[in-house]
């Protein structure tokens, strides 16, 4: 008998490469996840899996189970979909997400056109990560965050519709009396005296070793949670890493840009990302309106 949670849990693990990664998404404990996993390998009779050192690879008959759960999967929310909305249109509950550098920079301007455009509506802010898993789980129908650049891989491994608005790098954010503006120019060693705040997503896509050359550690402070980082900025040394549109955006967030150049970290696309499943249709309208917000607010090609 198929039983559509193990065949999720399956799928987890192939997208994301991990037990580790996958159990933290469902979630679920390490242990439970590999026993789910073996079930169903000796259900179906094959080896879904082999583990390396680098993490976990589909065998040749995994990659065609994994094809067929997928598909499994989406027929399978398609019907559920269809029971759970048919006659009640009017009643639907739109539900999306924002990750936190772009809640913090467009969330306050979207207020006003979503009110309008749907007023029954949920938000749900959180790392990418998080968002992805939800998206996965059907617990949202899109998100709005950075996506890595010119990566199909992004998309295609983890089964997404990406739509790219614009182009986004970073910048160190601190307090305008920040002893670092003084200096009349900033080296690594300098950065390196000060503790760094930013969301999760510097550790989970960029890391240490690329943050490493730029004399920036992994942040001291991790939250999702720019209104707080740049409230303790304010009143510290601390250096936020954020997008460059704070100041644009955001100037009532009370903090300066040092000037010291670190666009080529972390370079990304603000998007709206969906399942490349159905989308309803109240969703894919709000989406849109998404969209045209954060088309208007950044202006900015893709480069």
């Amino acid at each position: 008998m198929i039983r559509l949670e193990q065949l999720r849990h399956a799928v987890m693990v192939a997208q994301e490469g991990s037990f580790v990664a996958a159990a933290q998404l469902i979630p679920l404990s390490q242990s439970a996840l590999t026993r789910s996993i073996q079930s169903l390998e000796r259900e179906y009779k094959l080896q879904i899996f082999e583990r390396s050192r680098l993490g976990v690879q589909l065998t040749p008959e995994g990659g065609q189970f994994i094809e067929t759960a997928q598909q499994i999967i989406q027929a399978a929310q398609s019907g559920d979909d269809d029971l759970r909305t048919a006659g009640a249109r009017d009643a639907a509950l739109t539900r999306f997400g924002m990750g936190s550098i772009s809640a913090t920079a467009f969330f306050p301007a979207l207020l006003l056109p979503l009110t309008k455009a749907a007023p029954n509506y949920r938000v749900l802010l959180g790392s990418s990560a998080a968002l992805r898993g939800a998206l996965r789980r059907k617990e949202i129908d899109f998100y709005v965050a950075g996506v890595p650049r010119h990566s199909d891989y992004f998309a295609t491994s983890s089964d997404l519709h990406i739509e790219r608005v614009a182009g986004n790098h970073l910048d160190l954010l601190v307090r305008p009396q920040h002893p670092l503006l003084e200096m009349p120019s900033i080296t690594s060693k300098d950065i390196a005296r000060y503790p760094t705040g930013a969301g999760t997503f510097v550790r989970e896509t960029i890391g240490a070793a690329v943050l490493e050359p730029f004399g920036i550690g992994l942040p001291k402070i991790e939250i999702d949670d720019y209104e707080v980082l740049a409230a303790v900025a304010r009143q510290s040394d601390l250096i936020v890493i954020g997008s460059h549109l704070f100041r644009q955006l955001r100037p009532d967030l009370g903090l300066a840009v040092l000037p010291y150049d670190i666009t080529s970290i972390g370079r990304s696309d603000w998007a709206v990302v969906s399942s490349r499943s159905r989308m309803s249709r109240d969703a894919r309208e709000l989406s849109q309106v998404v969209l045209a917000m954060l088309r208007k607010a950044t202006q900015t090609p893709l480069a």
